[in-house]
């Protein structure tokens, strides 16, 4: 909270050479966030990490990042920018993009995740994101995106080449925003994959069967939980499931399958020797 900020301010402003700061889950107020303001300012230069994330009912907020927009708006060596749960919406989008391009060139992850972005407010990110081309992490899990965002993260995977982690659970993307990201997806050497809750439906088997394809030299994660998929649509993934050998972590909950399911899931199962969870 504010009164822990101000008690470490004074020592942390004397870390110059500073290159991690994490705030996170912090209650902070604008009295808070100025201290953090010139916190950031006397690290900037040097500071690789950021991240300040709220949690359930608290975050910066849009009038929080505006307060500390020219203190982060110096910082221009960060690796990783993480503002996950900060309740942010659109208004807050040119700064971010404003840092996305500030670091563009050293960014490799950025996570937005549990911020009310929408899809307007992924397409007034579109330039910073699709500058980071080093990219290797992006997190825009509960953004509130639909399908009508599928051109737009088409447009960031394809400049993006280097993602390996992609996160774009409880997003409505459906059948259709799938489908337009297929090839953009093939095109990639994914190690995680998160859809959860994006409402897939056995119709969305296809592209991802594809995708899977693909990918089965790299994917060691893939998380499909919370969505309609059903027996049918695990029949239909069978053969791409299997061919992913290196599988470590597989998520299925609550998609809707029933006993019928278990010759399929053990066939696959017993293609998978690394599986943890």
């Amino acid at each position: 909270d504010d009164h822990g900020l101000a008690a470490v301010r004074h020592a942390l402003c004397q870390c110059t050479g500073l290159q991690m700061l994490s705030i996170s889950r912090s209650h902070l107020s604008d009295t808070g966030l100025v201290l953090l303001r010139d916190i950031l300012n006397g690290c900037a230069e040097c500071l690789q990490v950021l991240e300040t994330t709220g949690d359930r009912g608290h975050g910066i907020g849009d009038d929080g990042v505006a307060l500390v927009r020219p203190a982060v708006s110096r910082c221009t060596r960060l690796t990783t920018l993480n503002v996950s749960w900060c309740q942010l919406t659109g208004r807050s989008t040119p700064l971010i993009e404003g840092v996305l391009l500030g670091n563009s060139a050293m960014l490799t992850e950025i996570d937005l995740h549990k911020n009310r972005l929408g899809d307007g407010g992924l397409v007034l990110l579109l330039s910073g994101l699709i500058a980071c081309t080093g990219l290797a992490h992006l997190n825009l899990s509960h953004t509130g995106l639909t399908a009508e965002s599928a051109q737009t993260l088409c447009d960031i995977v394809t400049h993006c080449s280097r993602l390996m982690c992609v996160n774009l659970a409880w997003n409505a993307l459906g059948d259709c925003g799938l489908s337009c990201l297929e090839y953009a997806l093939c095109s990639l050497r994914l190690c995680q994959l998160n859809l959860c809750g994006c409402l897939l439906s056995n119709q969305s088997c296809t592209t991802l069967g594809n995708v899977l394809y693909t990918q089965k030299a790299y994917l060691t994660e893939l998380l499909l939980s919370d969505n309609a998929i059903a027996d049918e649509g695990l029949s239909a993934i069978r053969v791409p499931l299997s061919s992913c050998t290196s599988m470590v972590t597989f998520g299925m909950g609550g998609c809707d399958l029933t006993p019928a399911s278990l010759p399929v899931l053990c066939d696959v199962l017993r293609h998978w020797t690394k599986l943890q969870c």
